[in-house]
């Protein structure tokens, strides 16, 4: 389940005249007037997740933003420094959805059948070497990171951290036992991306 708050896409509603669109956090805010007041709906990609409403334009982000904040503040408490969780995998993944390649749509197709996947068999779907399929996992690997705001260390040992966020294993060189293990949480959030 996306956000703290979910919403009936059957609900019925009288439309808002777009006044603004910004992003906050990765989420889409638009909002503008709807009838006496303002209301504002956050997506995270292509899902509303949060909406919210308020006297002028500017209260009804504000309450908005305040809905995302304290979400991602209720989220990290519960975290607790483990690693994140299912559901926080699965927002950061509709968040992140522009970060999938065409490599990483394979990977996530691998991970269908469990957390322990061949990379070569990844490779071979997609075309991809294994140089272009480790950098775009390290690229999505830190866009959520960053969305779920885990600090990563400066520089360029951040990959291997970003890495560990979603895998229990890979290896670098192509000496290796010939699988990669991701992390449970990670491998059944990518399967929800994909069937949503």
């Amino acid at each position: 389940m996306l956000g703290h708050s979910s919403l009936s896409s059957t609900t019925k509603e009288s439309p808002v005249r777009r006044s603004t669109d910004e992003i906050y956090r990765h989420y889409r805010l638009i909002a503008g007037q709807r009838g006496d007041g303002y209301s504002a709906v956050a997506y995270a990609g292509k899902v509303r997740v949060f909406s919210g409403s308020g006297s002028d334009l500017d209260g009804a982000l504000d309450d908005l933003k305040a809905q995302i904040d304290s979400d991602f503040d209720r989220r990290a408490g519960q975290r607790g420094g483990d690693l994140p969780s299912i559901e926080e995998f699965e927002l950061a993944f509709a968040l992140a959805a522009g970060k999938i390649t065409g490599p990483l749509q394979h990977l996530m197709e691998a991970l269908r059948d469990g957390p322990a996947i061949s990379p070569e068999l990844v490779q071979r779907r997609s075309g991809a070497d294994r140089e272009t399929l480790l950098c775009d996992l390290v690229r999505l690997a830190r866009a959520l990171a960053d969305i779920l705001a885990i600090p990563l260390p400066k520089g360029t040992g951040n990959a291997h951290t970003a890495l560990e966020l979603v895998a229990e294993r890979i290896t670098f060189d192509s000496d290796g036992e010939g699988f990669w293990k991701f992390r449970s949480a990670f491998a059944a959030a990518a399967k929800a991306h994909l069937d949503r």
